[in-house]
């Protein structure tokens, strides 16, 4: 004997369908959103603006106020805008201080660009944190409209030749910016 099937309800049929492509449309935009904020490497992405900022926090010699980006040439940088009341930022922070401190003997030079926070913030953050990498203060966002900067945090990798390389919005992956710097150093 044949165990009997129950009789198919088109409602509960409509229903679960429904369901199911709600769940496809929300792995959809899911997937866009990712893409959207993945590595922006277009070529060529130009020519890095040069700014010049007073350090905030860990200046690589303290007998060193300021840094100006044109000196920096023939050296990879990675300059990561952030500030303070960003929370991605802040789970940002580790990861790039780790690529400052793994990369620093081949010549990798982070700045860590601290925008859209009151004067002040830069170096009590980089305490708290226990970061290193050097950080100087965007006075009236300067440097963050220079570049475009539109959300926090956003990572730009310059490379040796001063050169935009590739620029990255939103939380990045540790394996994804470390890649980033190994295609310019």
């Amino acid at each position: 004997m044949t165990p009997a099937v129950p009789p198919r309800d088109p409602k509960r049929e409509s229903l679960a369908e429904r369901i199911f492509q709600g769940a496809l449309l929300v792995v959809a935009v899911a997937l866009l959103a990712r893409g959207a904020r993945s590595w922006a490497k277009r070529t060529p992405l130009g020519e890095a603006p040069d700014f010049e900022a007073v350090f905030a926090a860990n200046a690589p010699d303290p007998n060193q106020a300021s840094v100006r980006l044109s000196d920096l040439r023939g050296r990879a940088v990675v300059l990561d805008f952030w500030a303070t009341w960003c929370g991605p930022c802040q789970a940002q922070s580790p990861i790039v201080d780790n690529i400052a401190s793994r990369f620093k003997d081949s010549g990798l030079i982070v700045l860590g660009i601290n925008t859209s926070d009151p004067k002040g913030l830069t170096a009590a953050f980089s305490n708290k944190k226990k970061l290193h990498f050097p950080m100087i203060y965007d006075e009236g966002n300067s440097i963050a409209s220079k570049y475009g900067v539109e959300s926090l945090p956003t990572v730009i990798v310059v490379s040796k030749d001063g050169k935009i390389s590739a620029i990255k919005q939103g939380l990045t992956a540790q394996s994804d910016l470390e890649q980033a710097v190994r295609e310019v150093l």
